[in-house]
C-alpha cells in the first residue's frame, strides 16, 4: 500500500461500493488516513474512471461543508479491492484526521445522496433558516390539522414528534422526502405503512398498532416501551438491513424474518434478558448492545451461538458468571468487547483473555457491591473517574432517605394540600443538597443533572401515581430548576 492508492470499499450492510484513498501512512505506526471519495454504486470503481474521482464532501443539513477521514491501523480487510492509484486529492485539516477503523458505515455519504435528491427549494430552506425549525414537537404537532399547515408552519421540517393518532400523517410521510426521523407515540393506526417514506429512523410505542410495514433506507427501528402485542412487522422487498432497539427480548420472534445486524436492548429493569432467544430469532447479529437498568442476564453461554458477532456491549448487566461467558476459542471473530458494571468475576476473565481487541473493561462489580447497590439509581457514579467516591456515597444516601420519606407519607395517607407542602420541602431539600456538593469544585455537568433530575422523577413517581392531578407536580418540576444552582 502506498499514498495515492484508491480502494473500492464494499458494505454489506448497504449493498453499496464507494471509494477511499490512502492520503498518508505511518510506516513505523503501520497507520493509514483514509480520504472518502465521492463514490455511490452498486458496482465497483473501474481504474478508468479513477481520474474522474472527487472527495466525498459533506453538506448536508446542518454541515457547512467538510472532507472525511479515518486514521485506520493493521491489515486492510477483504471487502477492500484495489482500483488504482493517482495523486493525493485532499490535505484535509489535522482536526478531521481522528481515528477510526477500517469499517466505513457509509453513513454520511448515504444522507448526502438522499439530502441531494431533495427539492432545491426545500435544501435552500433549510440552509437559510439554518437547521431552526427544522423538527416538531408533540405539543406543537397537536395542533397541526393536516400536511399544507405543516408545510406552512414548517418549512425546513426533518423530525416529527407526535403523540395520538393523525390520520393524514402515514401519506404525508410518504410524499415527503425531507422527514427522515419520526417518533410516534399511541399512534393507534391499525396499520403503519411507510413502505415509500423516507425515514431513516422511526420510533414507537407500539400502541394501537397491528401491522407496520418498513421502508429500504430504514436505519432505526426503536421500540420506546415493552411491545405488549404481537405486531406483524413487514419488510419492502430489499429486506436491506437496520438496527433494532427493543427493551427486553419477549418478542423478539417478531423480527425473526428481518435483516437485523445491530440489536440494542435498552433494558426495562423488570425482565430478564434471553441470550437464547437472541441467538433463536436473529442469530445474524453483528453487534449487540445492552443497557440495564440494572438487568439480569440468562442463558448468557447461548451468545457462543451468535457466530457473525463483531461487537458487544453490556453495561449494567448482573446474573451471570465468568463460567457462563464464552472462552477466547469459541469467540474467534469477536474485535470488540466493552462492559462496564458488570460481575467482577467475568471482568477479570475478558481482561485476561481476550487481550488484543478493542477492549474496555470497567467496574467489575463484588456480590457485596451488587447487594448494596442494585437498587441505587446513583450506582453508575460509583467508580466514575470524575466523581469521588464521597459524591457518589452521598448521592445514593440521599435517595434511600428520601425514598423512605415519600413511601412513608404516602402509607400516613395526607391530603393533597399537605402531601403538597411535604414534596416541596423534600424537593428542596434533594436540590440543596446537590448544590452543596457542587459548590467548590463544580463537578456537576449537563449529563450528571439530567441523573439527578431523572432520579428526582422516581422518587416522585409513586407519590403520582397515588395523588395524580390533585398535587401540583408541575410546580415541582419548576421548584427544582429555581432552587438549582449547579
Amino acid at each position: 500500500m502506498q499514498k495515492g492508492d484508491i480502494y473500492n470499499y464494499y458494505n454489506k450492510d448497504k449493498k453499496k461500493y464507494t471509494a477511499l484513498q490512502i492520503i498518508n501512512i505511518d510506516t513505523d505506526k503501520q497507520e493509514y488516513l483514509l480520504l472518502a471519495l465521492s463514490y455511490w454504486d452498486d458496482n465497483p470503481l473501474s481504474d478508468k474512471d479513477i481520474n474522474t474521482i472527487k472527495p466525498f464532501w459533506k453538506d448536508h443539513h446542518s454541515w457547512k461543508g467538510e472532507y472525511t477521514c479515518m486514521l485506520c491501523k493493521g491489515d486492510i480487510p477483504d471487502n477492500y479491492s484495489f482500483a488504482g492509484n493517482r495523486e493525493v486529492l485532499a490535505h484535509p485539516d489535522e482536526e478531521l484526521t481522528k481515528a477510526g477503523s477500517w469499517y466505513y458505515s457509509c453513513l454520511q455519504i448515504s444522507l448526502q445522496k438522499a439530502w441531494e435528491e431533495l427539492p432545491e427549494s426545500f435544501r435552500e430552506n433549510y440552509k437559510r433558516l439554518k437547521g431552526i425549525g427544522s423538527n416538531i414537537v408533540s405539543t406543537s404537532m397537536q395542533r397541526i390539522a393536516d400536511g399544507a399547515e405543516l408545510d406552512t408552519a414548517y418549512p425546513g421540517l426533518t423530525k416529527i414528534e407526535v403523540d395520538g393518532q393523525k390520520t393524514w400523517l402515514t401519506e404525508y410521510l410518504n410524499t415527503h422526502r425531507n422527514i427522515t426521523e419520526l417518533i410516534w407515540k399511541n399512534a393507534q393506526e391499525k396499520v403503519l405503512d411507510l413502505s415509500k417514506s423516507c425515514l431513516t429512523t422511526f420510533k414507537t410505542d407500539g400502541k394501537g398498532v397491528e401491522e407496520i410495514i418498513l421502508n429500504d433506507c430504514l436505519s432505526e427501528l426503536s421500540f420506546l416501551e415493552s411491545i405488549d402485542s404481537d405486531i406483524k412487522i413487514l419488510p419492502t422487498s430489499k429486506n436491506r438491513s437496520f438496527d433494532l432497539h427493543v427493551q427486553n427480548t419477549n418478542r423478539l420472534y417478531l423480527f425473526r424474518d428481518l435483516n437485523i445486524t445491530e440489536l440494542w436492548i435498552g433494558g426495562d429493569g423488570q425482565t430478564k434478558v434471553d441470550i437464547g432467544e437472541i441467538a433463536a430469532n436473529l442469530p445474524n447479529l453483528k453487534v449487540l448492545r445492552i443497557w440495564g437498568k440494572p438487568d439480569y442476564i440468562v442463558n448468557m453461554e447461548k451468545i457462543s451461538l451468535l457466530k457473525n458477532l463483531r461487537r458487544l456491549t453490556l453495561r449494567d448487566i448482573f446474573g451471570f458468571t465468568a463460567d457462563n461467558f464464552p472462552s477466547r476459542k469459541d469467540f474467534p471473530d469477536i474485535t470488540s468487547i466493552w462492559m462496564d458494571s458488570i460481575p467482577d468475576d467475568v471482568a477479570k476473565k475478558v481482561k485476561k483473555e481476550y487481550k488484543g481487541i478493542d477492549l474496555w473493561i470497567t467496574k467489575g462489580r463484588k456480590p457485596e457491591w451488587l447487594e448494596a447497590n442494585l437498587n441505587n439509581p446513583f450506582r453508575h457514579w460509583d467508580g466514575e473517574d470524575y466523581i469521588s467516591p464521597t459524591h457518589a456515597k452521598n448521592a445514593a444516601n440521599l435517595y434511600i432517605k428520601l425514598n423512605k420519606q415519600i413511601d412513608k407519607l404516602i402509607k400516613e395517607n395526607p391530603s393533597p394540600e399537605r402531601m403538597q407542602e411535604e414534596l416541596e420541602k423534600m424537593v428542596t431539600e434533594y436540590t440543596e443538597e446537590f448544590n452543596k456538593m457542587d459548590k467548590r469544585t463544580h463537578w456537576i455537568d449537563t449529563m450528571l443533572r439530567e441523573d439527578i433530575g431523572d432520579v428526582l422523577t422516581k422518587l416522585l413517581e409513586p407519590a403520582k401515581q397515588v395523588y395524580g392531578d390533585k398535587v401540583d407536580f408541575n410546580k415541582l418540576d419548576y421548584l427544582f430548576e429555581d432552587v438549582m444552582d449547579f
